[in-house]
């Protein structure tokens, strides 16, 4: 592996993760920690932006029902639509600077237990980050090997 380029530095830090996760499994809690606190703001952001769409749902079917017993509609449908669409894109604007706070959160958080993560390469790292933690949450000890084709994983 060329650890000159920048996918031989992300190779080496992912050799590097697996090698401490299994030396040190305080590093695997303070991951777990930080997955489960991750896990808990997308959940609120979910069901934040659900309430927003279940709102208006709530009140296109009380329009409805109001014009279907010869009632006055309360709001047009067409300004429904366009409340709706202004309230979710400034709760979409105010979620994408949430998530990239939490990002540089999680960076530094990485950075403090030994990880400086460059942010082209956060992808491929999670995904073994997000390997080990659910390894390490079942109870499965996880042997790594370097060979020359990769970094290989064995479980006992």
């Amino acid at each position: 592996m060329d650890g000159d380029t920048e996918d031989g530095r992300i190779d080496a830090l992912i050799s590097s993760i697996l090698e401490r996760t299994t030396a040190d499994g305080t590093v695997l809690d303070a991951l777990s920690t930080m997955r489960r606190n991750q896990d808990a703001h997308e959940r609120a952001w979910r069901d934040a932006r659900g309430l927003i769409l279940a709102k208006y749902e709530t009140r296109r079917r009380l329009n409805a029902m109001m014009v279907g017993i010869g009632g006055a509609e309360g709001v047009s449908g067409e300004d429904l639509v366009r409340m709706e669409g202004v309230e979710v894109a400034a709760f979409d604007v105010k979620l994408r600077t949430a998530m990239a706070t939490m990002y540089v959160s999680q960076a530094k958080e990485l950075e403090t237990v030994g990880f400086s993560v460059p942010r082209d390469g956060m992808g491929r790292v999670a995904r073994v980050l997000d390997e080990l933690i659910d390894e390490h949450e079942r109870g499965v000890r996880v042997q790594t090997t370097e060979t020359e084709t990769g970094t290989q994983k064995t479980m006992e």
